[in-house]
């Protein structure tokens, strides 16, 4: 699996670059509550694709997943009785959230460079959830910024062993456009393996 990114406008990615950097640098760590089922990051099951009409090129970043990936994130739900579709959740991060990714200018490979998962404002720690019967899953956030993944209009599901995020962020009526596919897989543990 790879991430495809296609991106007009690399000072915009290298903006978010420098800024995702700067804002986490050091570890952050949400306590998970004992009994919760935690959803980890699947770095190479992520994909972006950007557009930018009004600039006429294009950027594409693919995702190397072959190679490391610094840091962890995950989604942990407590239901509020063991078979409820509602309760708490927390999204816990660990360290930069960093990998390397594959540039391209129209479809040439130009070189590799860092990515960052994270944005300059994380989401958010914790707030409640609920689960409808068709897997859509909303998340009631008590804190941080909606963005990106979590965007206002992004699209959450919850299957058996996996979070989808769908994020289509539009600019400019759609001469700009951000597409994310964000999964997150059921693990045991947020911060190890």
């Amino acid at each position: 699996m790879h991430v495809v990114v296609r991106r007009l406008t690399l000072p915009l990615l290298a903006f978010a670059i420098v800024a995702a950097c700067s804002s986490l640098e050091g570890p952050k760590q949400v306590e998970i509550p004992e009994g919760a089922f935690i959803y980890k990051f699947a770095p190479g099951l992520l994909t972006y694709e950007g557009v930018d009409s009004t600039l006429g090129g294009h950027f594409e970043f693919t995702w190397l997943s072959g190679e490391a990936f610094f840091g962890a994130n995950c989604l942990a739900f407590l239901p509020t009785t063991p078979t409820d579709s509602t309760g708490s959740f927390v999204f816990a991060w660990s360290g930069q959230n960093i990998g390397r990714v594959e540039r391209r200018s129209n479809g040439v490979p130009l070189d590799t460079v860092t990515g960052y998962f994270m944005a300059t404002d994380p989401p958010g720690t914790h707030g409640s959830y609920a689960v409808s019967s068709t897997g859509a899953l909303t998340l009631n956030w008590a804190d941080g910024a909606r963005n990106r993944y979590f965007a206002p209009t992004a699209s959450l599901r919850l299957v058996t062993d996996t979070v989808e995020a769908f994020a289509d962020i539009k600019a400019r009526g759609d001469s700009i456009r951000d597409q994310w596919h964000v999964y997150w897989v059921a693990s045991t543990s947020c911060f190890s393996g």
